[in-house]
């Protein structure tokens, strides 16, 4: 498998995770260019993480979290995931015993 160099950059960054770490660390067993590719990055003084920065504009989406968080849905759509849960539960139900059960919702 090859090394991305998207990965590259992010390993010679710090920017991976301790399992993307370990990963990338055994492809270099591999790949002699990857490990020349990230020697060369290492040696350089550019700021490659800055670079990267001003190419990809990502906006500042954290205005949405709280409304997203707090959201509740319309009560049609409520009645109709509740309506579908009691049908799958009393199927269910009724395949176990002769007797169906009540729903968790229903009492």
């Amino acid at each position: 498998m090859t090394i991305s160099d998207e990965k590259l950059l992010a390993y010679a960054d710090g920017l991976l995770t301790p399992a993307e770490i370990d990963e990338i660390d055994r492809l270099f067993a591999d790949d002699a260019d990857a490990r020349e590719t990230l020697a060369a990055l290492k040696q350089s003084d550019l700021p490659y993480r800055e670079a990267a920065e001003t190419l990809i504009d990502v906006p500042d989406l954290s205005h949405l979290a709280a409304p997203i968080q707090w959201h509740q849905p319309p009560r049609d759509v409520m009645d109709r995931y509740n309506d579908a849960m009691h049908t799958q539960t009393g199927a269910r139900s009724q395949k176990r015993s002769s007797k169906p059960k009540e729903c968790a919702h229903d009492a």
